[in-house]
């Protein structure tokens, strides 16, 4: 088969080319998704980046963000960004999670868990310590009155600790969990894909 056959055959194929006007419509298209992504993008930027702002306000700028993303994708844009709070890649491929290790302070008054940044209280650190240390010995389970005691609280329910002004911190019943009745634990988040 010729040159020329072949590009025939290629063009028949793949159908006709685009013609220039629709060229232009699907460029022009793809610059309004893309800054659109960019707009939202630095308003999330500044949201994760906010100390005042809430959990659920950062919740929220990351739903838009992988709105804007999935838009963004199904215009075949080119473009990474990373939301802090979740630990969320967006590349051009679906998007996945991926945890950052959990780390902390040495004293525990700040915890960083699979990308939730947790501060923590006095006596707030002390449970978590010792929670950690278990989870780390691959040991993770420890019983309210060991660790009551352990941490010189004051109450007899742990959930007391971490009680704050409107409620309960943001880390009970996420990071840290009861895995039986009167038996507590750190607990990694549930994968999400």
């Amino acid at each position: 088969m010729d040159a020329e056959a072949e590009a025939n055959e290629t063009h028949v194929k793949a159908g006709p080319p685009a013609s220039e006007a629709e060229q232009r419509r699907i460029s022009h298209k793809a610059d309004q998704t893309r800054q659109a992504l960019i707009n939202v993008m630095a308003w999330a930027e500044k949201v994760w980046h906010d100390p005042h702002a809430s959990d659920e306000d950062k919740r929220h700028a990351t739903e838009e963000v992988a709105n804007a993303w999935a838009k963004g994708n199904n215009a075949s844009l080119s473009f990474v960004a990373a939301d802090p709070l979740n630990s969320i890649v967006y590349t051009g491929l679906p998007c996945k999670t991926q945890p950052a290790d959990p780390d902390h302070s040495e004293d525990f008054h700040f915890v960083r868990w699979y990308g939730q940044e947790h501060t923590f209280t006095h006596q707030q650190a002390a449970v978590v310590k010792l929670l950690w240390q278990a989870w780390e010995n691959g040991t993770p389970d420890l019983g309210k009155e060991y660790l009551l005691e352990t941490s010189e609280s004051s109450t007899d329910r742990l959930r007391n600790i971490f009680k704050e002004k409107g409620g309960m911190h943001p880390a009970w019943d996420a990071m840290i969990v009861e895995s039986r009745q009167g038996v507590f634990r750190l607990s990694p988040p549930q994968k999400r894909i």
